[in-house]
């Protein structure tokens, strides 16, 4: 019980988490109904993974879609929306986002003008001043 609990909040961390990258906005809906979610099952005192998607939902906090990838993660163990945003960006540009002061659309900024994708480009592009030539930084 604790274990497709504990999965299912690690699931819903790292889709707020992606989702915020992919977005640019850390305020958007989807990102907000994942924080809530996990925020609702970690509350929850049953067993998450014996739940269907219509019990699911009936935790506030949980909308239709997010039940669904609860059940698409207990019944196959992978979120296909998951793995999509994994490939996307890599667990180096992922720890760019933990940077403090450092959010979503800057990162995205970054990525596109300066080619950043890991600390490592981060302080090449620091260390060559390029940085503060981009607009806003």
């Amino acid at each position: 019980m604790a274990e497709a609990k504990q999965d299912v909040l690690d699931m819903l961390r790292d889709l707020a988490e992606l989702t915020e990258l992919d977005e640019g906005a850390p305020q958007s809906f989807r990102v907000r109904a994942y924080e809530s979610a996990a925020f609702a099952i970690a509350a929850h005192p049953g067993d998450i993974g014996a739940l269907s998607v219509k019990e699911l939902q009936q935790i506030s906090g949980v909308g239709k879609g997010t039940a669904q990838k609860i059940r698409e993660l207990i019944e196959t163990g992978r979120v296909a929306k998951l793995e999509a945003l994994r490939r996307k960006h890599p667990p180096a540009v992922v720890a760019l986002l933990r940077i403090q002061g450092l959010g979503p659309k800057a990162l995205a900024k970054l990525r596109a003008e300066l080619g950043v994708a890991s600390i490592d480009d981060l302080r090449r592009a620091l260390a060559e001043h390029a940085v503060r030539d981009l607009a806003g930084f």
